[in-house]
């Protein structure tokens, strides 16, 4: 898991410096550049070229360190195994993402063009259904899926909790990304942080009634 993990993360933080490398050579040394905008399209922040080139590179060595370390403390690991399709979803679809937003970025600064929102919105959405759809089939653990105290000592707890999210990103992710091919930024950018928000907590109300009508709730995953 760890090996295929770190395999894409590799041929991803390659394309990512490639194109730093690009846009070392490419970008004046004495200019700010965008590299945040509002909703409306209009840039909030500037950077140096230092940080424009940079600064998601290393977000993205510092997750795939996290990645690669954290199943080192899971008491769990058969049922990590178990979840290996989700975990590492969110760690290369995470990856991919920040690649994504990266290119997007030095394309606006070498070449002055508007920032492509949508393509940001439709592969975080195409990530979030990936993610739902792999959800309601992971087993408890603490690294991926739906943790609460509840849900970690019970089974059937994990496993509604989980489905209910599972099924609240994948409409979420689907409903993000087509929205962001027909609108504004504003719109996918609502529907993404509100459908993760009700997603979230619908799973962890249902799995806290879950838990409590579970009789072997005491007992089950403690191995």
């Amino acid at each position: 898991m760890i090996k295929h993990g770190l395999k894409w993360s590799a041929s991803l933080l390659a394309i990512m410096c490639a194109a730093s490398v690009y846009g070392w050579i490419a970008l004046p040394k004495e200019t700010e550049f965008p590299v945040h905008w509002s909703l409306d399209g209009t840039p909030d922040r500037y950077a140096g070229k230092i940080e424009l080139l940079l600064i998601l590179p290393l977000v993205a060595i510092v997750a795939t360190l996290v990645f690669t370390i954290a199943p080192r403390f899971e008491r769990r690991r058969r049922n990590l195994l178990r979840s290996r399709p989700l975990y590492l979803t969110g760690w290369i679809g995470g990856i991919v993402v920040t690649t994504l937003a990266h290119l997007a970025i030095l394309r606006v600064a070498v070449t002055g063009s508007p920032p492509a929102f949508d393509l940001i919105f439709i592969s975080a959405g195409l990530l979030m259904t990936v993610l739902g759809n792999y959800l309601a089939k992971s087993r408890a653990n603490v690294l991926a899926g739906i943790r609460t105290p509840w849900t970690l000592a019970s089974d059937h707890a994990w496993v509604t909790a989980n489905r209910i999210a599972g099924w609240g990103f994948v409409a979420t992710g689907t409903a993000t990304a087509l929205s962001a091919l027909i609108s504004s930024p504003a719109v996918p950018t609502l529907v993404l942080l509100v459908g993760l928000a009700v997603s979230t907590i619908a799973s962890v109300i249902v799995s806290y009634r879950a838990w409590r009508n579970d009789p072997d709730s005491r007992t089950s995953n403690r191995s």
